[in-house]
This record gives C-alpha cells, sequence and structure tokens, in this order.
C-alpha cells in the first residue's frame, strides 16, 4: 500500500466519486435490514447510506479493505479489522459544535476503537476516536431518544485523540509503524497511545526512531486527570497512563 495513496484524514473526504457504489450497498443492506432487530435511526436519510459514508471515509483514509457486502446476521459489531484490533465506525450528521460519539448504553460493546465521522451530504470528516474502555465510563446523555454513552470531540480533543487512530496506516502512521503500535498497545493494556503531540515533518525518518516507541516517562499533565506519557527515546509525547497520577512532590 501506497502512503501517498491515502487521503489525508485532516482534510474533507470528498465521497462523490464513488456515490453510485456506496448507494447500490446501502440499498441492499437496508433490505437486509428488514429480516432483523436493529438499532433506532436518528438520520433523516437511511442510517446504512449515512453509516457507509463514514465506513467508505475510513476506508480511503486507512486504505483498509471495506466490507460491501451481505452479512446474513448483519455485523459483529466492527467494521475494519487491523493487527488483531478492531474499529467500528460511527457516523453522525449533526452539523453544530462538539458533535458526539453516541452508543446505546445497554449494548454490548465488542470493538476495540470507535470512530467518530461527520456526514454532510456527500463530505465526510474524520472527528476523532475513542477505546472500548473509554466508552464504557463515558457519560450517559439523553437527547430525547432514550440514555446513550456520549464522547464528545471536545473530550477526544484534551485526549489527543480528535485524530484518527494511530494504529492504523494513514498519511500520519506508515503501515510498519501502525503494526508496531497496534502490538505494542495490545501488550500495554495500561496505556492509551496517541499520535504525536508535535509532528516533525522535516526530521529525516531515520533520525532518533524508535519502534516501539518507549521506554516511557510518566509526566505529570495540569489539563488531564491522567499522566502524560513522554518517550524518551525520541522526546515526543505518544500518550497517556490509565494508571492514577503520580502525586507531586511538595
Amino acid at each position: 500500500m501506497k502512503r501517498e495513496s491515502l487521503h489525508d484524514w485532516r482534510e474533507v473526504i470528498d465521497l462523490s466519486p464513488y456515490e453510485k457504489k456506496i448507494k447500490s450497498a446501502a440499498n441492499k443492506r437496508e433490505k437486509q435490514k428488514l429480516r432483523y432487530k436493529t438499532s433506532r435511526q436518528w438520520s433523516k436519510e437511511a442510517t446504512n447510506l449515512t453509516g457507509l459514508k463514514g465506513e467508505y471515509a475510513f476506508h480511503l483514509c486507512t486504505g483498509l479493505p471495506i466490507d460491501l457486502g451481505l452479512s446474513k446476521h448483519g455485523d459483529v459489531g466492527a467494521d475494519f479489522f487491523f493487527e488483531r484490533i478492531s474499529y467500528d465506525i460511527k457516523s453522525t450528521t449533526h452539523s453544530g459544535d462538539d458533535p458526539a460519539l453516541l452508543e446505546m448504553s445497554d449494548k454490548r460493546l465488542t470493538a476495540s476503537v470507535y470512530v467518530l465521522v461527520r456526514i454532510n451530504g456527500w463530505e465526510a470528516k474524520i472527528i476523532g476516536w475513542a477505546s472500548r474502555k473509554q466508552i464504557r465510563a463515558a457519560n450517559r446523555v439523553d437527547f430525547g431518544y432514550g440514555e446513550r454513552l456520549c464522547v464528545k470531540q471536545s473530550e477526544m480533543s484534551k485526549r489527543s485523540q480528535d485524530t484518527i487512530p494511530p494504529y492504523v496506516p494513514s498519511v500520519s502512521t506508515e503501515a510498519r509503524t501502525a503494526s508496531q503500535r497496534s502490538a505494542l498497545q495490545l501488550s500495554k493494556t495500561s496505556v492509551i497511545l496517541t499520535l504525536p503531540e508535535s509532528p516533525r515533518p522535516k526530521e529525516e525518518p531515520t533520525r532518533n526512531a524508535c519502534f516501539p516507541h518507549g521506554p516511557f516517562e510518566r509526566r505529570r499533565s495540569r489539563a488531564s486527570q491522567f499522566d502524560a506519557l513522554y518517550c524518551s527515546s525520541c522526546g515526543r509525547f505518544y500518550g497517556y497512563s490509565r494508571e492514577p497520577q503520580l502525586i507531586e512532590d511538595e
């Protein structure tokens, strides 16, 4: 997979060239949906169409294969898989500030990572992501359709997660690096890795490189309830610890 072939997730994604393909797959899914129970719809257009737009946008930004086929029993709670980490794409047509990733409070969460994509007609924008544990611990809100688990864009931003997940190939993360990060994330469940806080585009690829990243130093963060993780090998922040903050010396 060529890195330059991927769409930049930081930009608005034009889906209009794929309109015919997406509509055809959505229509087939709508017909299939009548055969089994599904979740409530919030969008004025068919939810399968809105959802497929988000999935296709993620596909264009990562190069990961998208399943446009039919499943006898619906999906399995995830839309994409990469290096044993599963991803569920959540699409929203909310046009206001601070869009939210919503999930039913009584639903069994099976995906490892949830990605929020904003849809506006035939344009899409990656908003951010949250882990399964973060979704489970999210605030519960009711916008008039029943209680939902809610992670807002502002919350993702505070966690440096208003990006595409760092464990998939993208213009920010090459396939080899994404694979190594996935393995590291699976082996270190007490931390959440993120994209670098301060990318260095002019830096030579091999300079100060460390794969996988680490060792990490925990650094007190006043902007978050979690300690930041600093990579002493390359001098960048790559995530934060799920463990309680270190007590600051007086």
